[in-house]
C-alpha cells in the first residue's frame, strides 16, 4: 500500500483536535454540576479527549498504527457523544461537544480500516 500521507489525515487530525478541546471543556463543565449523571458525562469526556490526543499524535507523527489508533478513538468518541447526547437539550456545552465527537468519529471511520505500509 502507498504511504499515507500527512495531507490525507489533515481532516481527521483536525477533527480530533477539536474533540478534544469541546470535550475538556464539557468535562470542566460537568464536574461543576456535581451530579452523579454528570461526573458520568465528564468521564467519557476525559476518556475521549485522552484518545483523541493520542490519535492526532500518532497521525500527525504518521505512526503505522494510525489505523488502530483510529478505531478506538472511532469507538470511544461514538460513546462519548452518546453520553453528551442525554444533555445536550439542557447543556450547550453537551451539545456542541457531542457533535465535535460525531464528527471526529467519523474522521476516524475514514482511516479505521487501513493497512499499515
Amino acid at each position: 500500500m502507498e504511504e499515507m500521507k500527512h495531507e490525507d489525515m489533515t481532516a481527521c487530525i483536525e477533527a480530533c483536535e477539536e474533540c478534544l478541546h469541546q470535550c475538556q471543556h464539557c468535562a470542566t463543565h460537568c464536574i461543576s454540576h456535581a451530579t452523579p449523571e454528570m461526573a458520568a458525562c465528564a468521564l467519557a469526556c476525559l476518556d475521549c479527549a485522552d484518545i483523541c490526543e493520542a490519535t492526532l499524535k500518532a497521525m500527525a507523527r504518521g505512526s503505522k498504527h494510525h489505523a488502530e489508533f483510529a478505531a478506538l478513538c472511532e469507538h470511544v468518541c461514538r460513546a462519548c457523544a452518546e453520553q453528551c447526547a442525554m444533555h445536550a437539550d439542557q447543556h450547550e456545552h453537551c451539545r456542541v461537544c457531542r457533535d465535535a465527537c460525531l464528527n471526529c468519529a467519523d474522521e476516524c471511520a475514514k482511516h479505521a480500516g487501513e493497512k499499515s505500509a
